[in-house]
């Protein structure tokens, strides 16, 4: 299964990228062939921990290498038609949910967490997992402006469950290789080995033996390894300029956190919102066609919101801030700072609510790279302010610090953004700026939740 499944991506991805290179006239980005993965015959628990991890990331490199295919396809597209794929991927998918959610899980890694070992087991939990990639793929190849690692730790964890079941392990064993699937999904879709990990421990909430510990572990490690080679020994996010970690901003950076924490209970709000209104739109057809139209005006407004946003924020960390502004209505050459602010703005206001509406309109997709972004914007826009004031605060730094606060604040997993964030960038000189954002960032959420439970989605 893994040997065909590789020289099919390998065939599509080559009818992709033709594709890409004949709509926008650049050189295609290169193959990464596939290489067959062989699997372990020996039943026990840490050997068995790789085969999850092993099928997974074969199926986690090839949603990321056709999103590499599809994303510019559908960004040309839209830029000829202002915003008719976004409607289009969105109806396209809402067929795809009215089957996933005929299931008994659903979708419970994204809504409802907490209850996923209760849910575990059955025949169903496998069967969803190849429609969610597929939705993630036409969700967020085609303008949904959300991640891909909610399908992925959900297709990883079916993935585990059904290995569990040809091993014959009893339940222990099942609900160890359950996270492991599910930790090596994250950890292979961010190439961030430790955040994989502390998924499993602070979103999943799995009580984790010391051999759990040890296989969750192996897990991630091998999927990072696994998803970086496979990748082209490239990082979710490049940065091409020598950043340094400047210990004297603690205060500002602690400030930082304080905005951040006050921005996800906004973020959070905005996001549920969103939510109940689409949910309260019983017909589908409806429902995606609201959704649709909805995010074809937003990204027409802000194309910066088109897909994951990776490239956005690795240009604000490079010190290319005109690319927010590129192949919109407010575009120029040298756009002025404040227009850019206003627009950085316009997007932080609107990023819970497109988010909850692509999740539940129709789309499939998640909420950590979403965060991702928008700390990213909010970083950038209070260091900008601060500049604009006299402080003389380097914005590509707070920029970066930025995602891991907004993600700790939104998802409610410190330690796992903290490690996303210094992995996703290879950033690990700012892991003091992340802890002390991020920290504040879910203290200030923490507090807010003391009058209000809520529970992390992603």
């Amino acid at each position: 299964l893994t040997v065909v499944g590789g020289r099919l991506h390998q065939a599509l991805l080559q009818f992709l990228h033709e594709t890409a290179d004949r709509s926008m006239g650049s050189p295609g980005h290169s193959l990464h062939i596939l290489q067959p993965l062989r699997h372990l015959d020996h039943p026990e628990l840490r050997a068995s921990a790789s085969v999850p991890e092993a099928v997974g990331n074969q199926a986690h490199v090839g949603n990321g290498a056709l999103l590499d295919g599809i994303v510019p396809v559908g960004q040309q597209i839209f830029r000829q038609h202002l915003g008719v794929r976004p409607h289009m991927g969105t109806v396209k998918v809402h067929q795809h949910l009215r089957t996933v959610n005929s299931f008994p899980v659903k979708r419970i890694i994204r809504e409802d967490i907490g209850v996923i070992p209760c849910h575990f087991g059955g025949e169903e939990i496998f069967h969803p997992a190849a429609l969610h990639d597929l939705g993630q793929i036409i969700t967020v190849g085609f303008g949904g402006s959300a991640g891909g690692e909610g399908p992925c730790a959900f297709s990883g964890a079916a993935i585990g469950e059904r290995t569990a079941r040809v091993f014959n392990l009893d339940h222990a064993a099942a609900l160890i290789l359950f996270g492991c699937g599910a930790a090596a999904g994250i950890a292979g879709i961010f190439k961030s080995p430790l955040g994989g990990v502390f998924f499993a421990v602070e979103v999943l909430r799995i009580e984790l033996s010391l051999i759990g510990i040890v296989s969750v572990t192996c897990a991630s490690l091998s999927a990072f390894a696994i998803a970086y080679v496979l990748g082209g020994y490239t990082w979710n996010v490049m940065i091409l300029t020598d950043m340094q970690f400047i210990p004297e901003h603690f205060g500002w950076i602690a400030l930082l956190g304080l905005a951040c924490g006050v921005y996800s209970i906004y973020y959070s709000y905005t996001y549920e919102l969103a939510s109940k209104f689409f949910k309260g739109l019983k017909n589908v057809w409806i429902r995606a066609l609201v959704c649709g139209l909805g995010l074809g005006v937003v990204i027409f407004l802000f194309p910066a919101m088109f897909g994951e946003g990776y490239d956005v924020v690795s240009n604000i960390v490079n010190g290319i801030y005109y690319k927010l502004v590129e192949y919109g209505p407010f575009f120029s050459d040298l756009p002025k700072l404040p227009v850019l602010l206003a627009i950085v703005v316009g997007m932080l206001l609107l990023k819970g609510a497109v988010v909850g509406a692509v999740n539940n309109g129709g789309g499939v997709a998640g909420e950590f790279v979403p965060a991702i972004f928008a700390g990213c914007l909010l970083g950038f826009f209070f260091a900008s302010v601060g500049n604009i004031c006299g402080l003389n605060l380097p914005i590509e730094n707070f920029a970066l610090i930025g995602t891991a606060a907004v993600m700790a604040g939104t998802i409610k997993a410190p330690l796992m953004s903290i490690f996303i964030a210094a992995e996703v960038s290879d950033c690990y000189g700012f892991l003091l700026g992340f802890m002390l954002a991020a920290g504040i960032a879910y203290a200030v959420v923490e507090f807010n939740g003391l009058f209000k439970k809520t529970e992390p989605h992603i």
